[in-house]
């Protein structure tokens, strides 16, 4: 049942948070032009990317003198006592500027996140309103944050869009300060952290940001990259699994390389502007959150902030096509799923963003639905359940030296068709733990396919010669393992 939200500035009610989590959004920085979005203006839950507002703050005081990074943090027991994922401070222990902003980054520390709230408004509730008046300031007119955190709060609700702003503006206000969200790990007391955004370490030209997930938001992450003249950032939030979470953004990603322009037109902090749309429970969150701002007092420096609306442009084709016609109608978010297939196969790690402890936010539903599509599962030892095959990213074993395994032959064995990609990756994780010396050295792949109106994903294992794949066949079906010999495609 969805939740009822208040708006948090008023008492305008906000629209009920959807139930579908996911929501996605691409943009040019360049440009400043929205190259993709789907569900970019509905509420989502923020969880850790709350912690990117919380940075903000912490800049904007140590640019101004009333910070300083060799000032010390002391933790209280409430600090002290919030729910992992943190650094596990004591009580009255305490922990130099410099080293917090590290810890919040690539650490993703609640403890630290709410001394910081506490040292500069005394209390974490004051200090989530300073983070609600300065979300309106910046142009972040459908967000409301309830602590410094983004542990669970019902109140506490962002957009895509809302997030992508904040992303500019942490790189267009702090310029120098931005470089520490590439920082790839950070050693406190003789225990090195690696930072959850593992895009940093397998995706080229990642400089930043943040990675977040609750029960309620699924797997979020704001990614930002730069390759040559071009740059881009992206938003994925709901999604099923890190893993599918980062298959997403790779996916966005390589839209923006491909499709960014290479010359900068954006004004600094500024993105061209477009009213916003007058209709729809999105906006009159909007208009709720920017009229009332916390407390209920006018924001006297709102008026004064610049319009922070980026442009709406149609979604680009995102399949390897000619492109529409004119006049013709915008690609749906379907052709995303379609260039993930065969987007470019940048390496992943062997684990992705670690879910927070059962204690603190639970682990993730398995029945949460798959963002756009999951990544495809290929050889290696399957993981030990269903919960974590499902996290579980690509291990690439070395290939016979110039070839790939897609390459040593030209039939796929199929082992099911279904209704989403999430249920092919379980079956392909399935079959292969079943059959692990038949397929050791195959590689598993999910495949979209359009019939009329529905799309269905192909589970295939690839890499056959007509012999080995009728005699692995043979062996899959004396396991009681259904599947049909097909050319690959």
């Amino acid at each position: 049942m969805a939740i009822l939200l208040l708006a948090g500035l008023g008492l305008s009610p906000a629209p009920a948070l959807a139930s579908d989590k996911h929501a996605a959004l691409l943009l040019d920085v360049n440009s400043g032009n929205i190259l993709y979005q789907s569900a970019a203006e509905q509420p989502r839950y923020p969880a850790s990317l709350a912690k990117l507002m919380t940075l903000y703050l912490v800049f904007e005081r140590l640019e101004q003198g009333k910070l300083d990074e060799r000032s010390k943090l002391k933790i209280s027991a409430h600090a002290s006592a919030a729910a992992p994922s943190k650094l596990d401070l004591e009580p009255g222990e305490e922990i130099v500027v410099a080293d917090a902003v590290k810890a919040l980054i690539t650490k993703s520390a609640n403890d630290v996140a709410i001394a910081f709230a506490e040292h500069i408004a005394g209390s974490e509730e004051r200090f989530a309103r300073l983070m609600t008046e300065k979300a309106q300031q910046i142009g972040m007119a459908a967000t409301t944050f309830r602590n410094a955190s983004g542990l669970p709060d019902p109140e506490q609700v962002t957009t895509a869009r809302d997030m992508a702003t904040l992303a500019l503006r942490l790189m267009d206000d702090f310029p120098k300060r931005y470089a520490l969200f590439a920082t790839r790990t950070f050693t406190y007391k003789n225990e090195t952290f690696r930072n959850h955004n593992t895009l940093l370490f397998h995706y080229q030209g990642t400089d930043g940001l943040k990675t977040g997930y609750t029960r309620a938001s699924g797997f979020n992450l704001v990614a930002s990259v730069r390759r040559g003249r071009k740059h881009v950032v992206g938003v994925v939030f709901g999604g099923s699994t890190a893993a599918a979470r980062n298959t997403t953004m790779r996916a966005l990603l390589n839209i923006g390389l491909l499709k960014g322009a290479s010359e900068q037109t954006r004004k600094r902090t500024l993105v061209a502007a477009v009213p916003a749309s007058s209709s729809g429970p999105a906006a009159g969150a909007r208009r709720a959150a920017a009229a009332t701002p916390a407390g209920g007092a006018p924001a006297a420096a709102t008026a004064a902030a610049p319009k922070f609306d980026m442009a709406q442009v149609r979604p680009v084709l995102v399949s390897r096509t000619e492109p529409p016609a004119r006049g013709a109608r915008p690609a749906e978010p379907t052709s995303i799923a379609a260039l993930i297939e065969r987007s470019a196969r940048e390496p992943s790690p062997a684990a992705d963003e670690a879910a927070p402890s059962p204690r603190a936010e639970g682990a993730p539903a398995s029945a949460a639905p798959a963002l756009l599509a999951p990544p495809r599962l290929v050889r290696g030892s399957p993981p030990s359940s269903l919960d974590e095959q499902a996290v579980a990213l690509r291990r690439e074993a070395p290939a016979p030296t110039g070839a790939t395994v897609t390459s040593l032959g030209g039939m796929t064995i199929q082992v099911g068709a279904f209704p989403s990609a999430d249920e092919a990756e379980r079956r392909l994780a399935w079959v292969r733990q079943r059959a692990t010396a038949v397929l050791a050295r195959h590689e598993a792949v999910t495949q979209p396919v359009q019939q009329g109106e529905k799309l269905f994903y192909r589970a295939r294992f690839a890499g056959f010669d007509g012999a080995a794949a009728a005699s692995a066949c043979k062996q899959l079906r004396a396991l009681k393992v259904e599947c049909l010999i097909l050319r690959a495609d």
